[in-house]
Order: structure tokens, then C-alpha cells, then sequence
């Protein structure tokens, strides 16, 4: 085991301590939140158009397993990795002021529900994002208004619609484990004290996602049969 997997497995004990306060909080236990900001866990994948430290397996190592203890925070952890991957294009000094200090977390939304303006020295943002997981604890918030500037320097839509199909079959099979779990349990699943309890209530959340919604087989479907996706969102 590699250094990053031997340092989240000393945080299993106190994620699982802190299990009721996450909850009950709505929010990450602070504890957890200090030991996240003091590691390399949001900074695995950074780009800066070298290799990074740690492959994405390694990575995926991580996630897993803190998504046995405490899905959200493994939620946490993906979140403020999606802007490491646009760190490639910042010179130096911006890379730097951003992504520098691991401190620095990140929160983001794909919901195109506002948008940017051009102004002197700068964008003036205006809308409204009822949903952005971890914002209260980001410095910096990413919000998706730029389809037309982006959609040229993305992957094909064959490429996305290959993608989108297996996330959807990952994400039925799942569900299907989690739910077969669960009924094997019996009534022991019922109580607070049960992981299972919990999971099925992190697998309510995340069927309710929008990467886990139909729509993207649906448009994975029409790009196959050669035509285009219907959603913006597809080739984000």
C-alpha cells in the first residue's frame, strides 16, 4: 500500500467517529475537514501538462475506500478534483495562486442557470445555483455558463457517448448490490447503527445526480446511431 492509501486508511477511525456529526450537520465534521486540507487527497490528479504524482487508479483506490466509511466525503474528495484537470491551461503564477496551497478547496456546478459578462479587468457573474456540493467550505466556486467557448476542445461525442454507457451500467450495478445487501439484512438494516442504512440513503442521493440520470443513455443512443445529443451538458 502507497503512502496516500496508508494515510487515508488512518482516516477511517475518525471519519467513521465523526459518522452522526457529518450527518446530523449536513456538513463534513470539521476534524475531517482540517485533516483533507493538511494531505495531497485534492491535489492527486493535478495538471500541469506532466504526469501527475498518482495515477488515477490510485486515485480511484481512494475513493473507494473512503466511500466505505463516508460516502459524502468521498464525494468531497472528486469534487475538488475535477478543477485539477484545468490547471493545464494557467501559466505558472496562476497555477501557482490556485492550486498551490493544498488548503485551497474547490466547489463547482455544471447547471448552466447564470451567466458571465464581460466587464473592465475582469466577468461580471450573475444567477443563481441552488445546489453546490461543499461550497461553504470553497475558496473558489466553479460554475459551468461556456458551452460554445469549450465544446471544440472536448473529446468526441463517440468518445463521451462510450463513457456515459459504462458510468450508467457502473451505476445500475451499483445500485443493484447496494439493494440486494440491504434486503439480505433484514429489519438489522433498519437502524442507524447499520452501514447499510446509510447506504441506501447515499444511493437514493446519488441515483438522484445528474450523471446518473437516463438522459445520458438516451443521447449515448442518438450519437451511436449517428446523430447529435440533444443535452449541452453531454460533452462536458
Amino acid at each position: 500500500m502507497n503512502e496516500i492509501l496508508t494515510f487515508v486508511e488512518s482516516l477511517i477511525p475518525l471519519i467513521k467517529e465523526l459518522r452522526h456529526t457529518t450527518e446530523n450537520d449536513r456538513r463534513i465534521a470539521a476534524p475531517i475537514v482540517e485533516a483533507i486540507r493538511n494531505s495531497d487527497l485534492c491535489r492527486m490528479l493535478l495538471d500541469t501538462g506532466t504526469p501527475p504524482q498518482y495515477t488515477p487508479e490510485e486515485w480511484l483506490s481512494v475513493l473507494e475506500t473512503l466511500s466505505g466509511a463516508e460516502a459524502s466525503v468521498s464525494w468531497f474528495i472528486w469534487n475538488n478534483t475535477l478543477p485539477c484537470f484545468w490547471a493545464r491551461f494557467l501559466d505558472d503564477a496562476g497555477r501557482a495562486r490556485i492550486f498551490g496551497d493544498s488548503k485551497i478547496l474547490f466547489a463547482g456546478s455544471t447547471r448552466p442557470t447564470g451567466q458571465a459578462m464581460t466587464t473592465q479587468g475582469g466577468f461580471r457573474l450573475s444567477g443563481r445555483w441552488s445546489l453546490v456540493s461543499g461550497c461553504e467550505l470553497a475558496d473558489y466556486i466553479c460554475v459551468a455558463v461556456m458551452w460554445d467557448k469549450v465544446k471544440n476542445q472536448l473529446p468526441t461525442a463517440e468518445d463521451r457517448a462510450a463513457l456515459y454507457s459504462a458510468s450508467l451500467y457502473g451505476i445500475a450495478a451499483g445500485r443493484a448490490a447496494v439493494v440486494a445487501m440491504h434486503m439480505a439484512a433484514g429489519t438489522t438494516a433498519l437502524y442507524v447503527g447499520c452501514p447499510l442504512e446509510r447506504s441506501i440513503r447515499d444511493l437514493q442521493t446519488m441515483d438522484r445526480h445528474v450523471g446518473a440520470q437516463p438522459l445520458w443513455l438516451e443521447d449515448s443512443g442518438r450519437v451511436l446511431l449517428g446523430h447529435k445529443p440533444v443535452s449541452p451538458l453531454f460533452m462536458i
